[in-house]
């Protein structure tokens, strides 16, 4: 929109977007309904069998932890926290071989 003239302000620094050419980015997906609360930040390093966050069901307040399946860099962290079964919850670039 800068380029066009459409913006006067400040254009922002757009980020080059990660490629994955090898195929090797794991998705965590809601196993259960809830409320999805991550415990990690974006762009942040995480391991495997490390915690990213909790499903809560909003009844009773029990929760179900989600923990990483590999070592890398988690690039898509869920913001929306309702999820249902199968929601997407986070994409991590893996820095070895994705567990499955």
């Amino acid at each position: 929109m800068h380029t066009l003239g459409i913006w006067a302000g400040e254009a922002p620094q757009v980020r080059t977007p990660i490629v994955s050419t090898d195929g090797k980015v794991a998705f965590l997906n809601a196993p259960t309904l809830g409320m999805f609360v991550p415990r990690v930040t974006h762009w942040e390093d995480v391991h495997a069998g490390e915690v990213i966050g909790d499903i809560l069901n909003p009844l009773t307040g029990e929760g179900t932890e989600i923990a990483s399946p590999c070592d890398g860099v988690l690039f898509t962290l869920r913001e929306y926290p309702l999820v249902y079964e199968g929601s997407l919850l986070a994409r991590v670039l893996a820095r070895e071989e994705v567990r499955a």
